[in-house]
């Protein structure tokens, strides 16, 4: 690539190829042809079937020589089906301007059903012309302006769905071009920037990773998270990248946990734990006197379990809540600080203690990780779970 008719010719090919792709995006993405909510266009056409409907079929109530009894059947099962429908529409429409029409039909509807009632009111008292009257008076004018609504509500539904189109299309031709142009401005200045310029640039303090990034430097992490254990701030510590869990380790380190003869050998078990689970701490929370007191923590500076507040039962966060509900609680891992997997202690059915484990971010929705943090923690009640009060000096103290 140092010649710079070879870069050129690079570059050549590479916007043609720009241009192509933008030509298939702007015909892949530009519908063919406008299209309605499916079933919008055959709803209207049946509300105005039955609005037809209706109108014959009262009509069909003072007819000469005409049996009304079906009529007076038909009316109130068309009317039913008017109404469902009207529903299904008024969830199918796009066009805000279209709840007006809608609206329309709605109040034209009920003119209806009041002058059919009406109507039928006059047939029982056996005035015939009285019902004719309201059947070709008011509900005529309501079938018409029933009619009217559907039409003008076709209409802007149809130039709703139009405008879309036009918008989308728009849309598309800008993301084409936009897309054309970045890649017309980066390959020119691969092709014109002289390599000794690109050489200079990357010596300016940063290093290259060999991936293609730079490298800034390493930033410390947050331990916010301890905070939402419960927990005071500690000195940060680098994110690594996650491990999957040896599982033949884990059970390893089960059974040396269970073969401990004292609390106080477990610390260094601990630290096992930590590099076991990929974990940036785990600390080990004791009842006594109607508190959880920070007993052992692996992972974290030798002063953090001086640093750590006694915990109440009701307070607002997860260690109080995995001890109060006995239940697993897991800290979702968020911009500023890590994740967590928190798990009660158990002495028969009685919960003693808490078992927290801080994770990088994303490892704590990992269900080995959660797994194995909850086997540590039933492997650890065997042992701590005799004497809590006792349990948290002996670890505490490594005796």
């Amino acid at each position: 690539m140092r010649n710079r008719i070879v870069r050129l010719c690079v570059v050549a090919a590479l916007v043609a190829s720009a241009a192509g792709a933008a030509v298939i995006i702007r015909s892949e993405l530009t519908p063919a042809a406008p299209r309605h909510p499916e079933g919008f266009d055959r709803r209207v056409d049946r509300l105005h079937a039955l609005v037809i409907e209706v109108m014959r079929v009262e009509s069909a109530y003072v007819a000469p020589g005409q049996n009304p009894a079906p009529a007076l059947v038909r009316f109130p099962e068309a009317f039913n089906e008017i109404s469902i429908l009207t529903g299904e529409l008024s969830a199918l429409r796009r066009s805000p301007a279209a709840i007006r029409e809608v609206r329309a039909f709605v109040e034209a509807t009920s003119t209806l059903a009041q002058a059919d009632a009406d109507a039928r009111e006059h047939l029982l008292l056996g005035d015939v012309q009285s019902a004719s009257h309201v059947i070709f008076g008011k509900a005529g004018a309501a079938t018409v302006e029933m009619t009217a609504a559907l039409g003008r509500l076709r209409d802007l539904e149809h130039a709703e769905v139009q405008g879309e189109s036009v918008t989308l299309s728009e849309r598309t031709e800008i993301a084409a071009a936009s897309i054309a142009a970045l890649w017309v401005i980066a390959l020119f200045v691969f092709a014109f920037v002289p390599a000794k310029a690109r050489t200079a640039a990357l010596r300016t303090g940063t290093r290259d990773s060999g991936l293609g990034a730079r490298k800034a430097p390493e930033e410390s992490r947050s331990d916010s998270g301890l905070e939402a254990l419960g927990a005071t701030q500690v000195p940060a510590y680098s994110n690594a990248t996650a491990l999957s869990i040896d599982l033949d380790a884990a059970a390893d380190l089960c059974t040396e946990i269970g073969r401990v003869e004292s609390p106080g050998a477990l610390t260094g078990l601990l630290t096992r734990a930590v590099t076991l689970l990929d974990a940036d701490g785990i600390i080990v929370w004791l009842e006594s006197s109607g508190q959880l007191f920070a007993a052992a923590a692996a992972g974290y500076p030798p002063d953090t379990l001086a640093r750590l507040r006694p915990i109440a039962s009701d307070d607002a966060h997860a260690v109080a809540a995995a001890w109060r509900e006995a239940t697993t609680e897991t800290v979702d891992a968020t911009s500023e600080g890590d994740g967590a997997v928190v798990v009660p202690l158990f002495s028969g059915a009685s919960c003693f203690g808490v078992f927290t484990v801080e994770l990088k971010p994303g490892r704590e929705q990992d269900a080995v990780t959660r797994a194995v943090a909850r086997l540590l923690a039933a492997q650890l009640a065997v042992v701590v779970g005799g004497s809590p009060g006792s349990s948290s000096a002996a670890i505490a103290t490594g005796t």
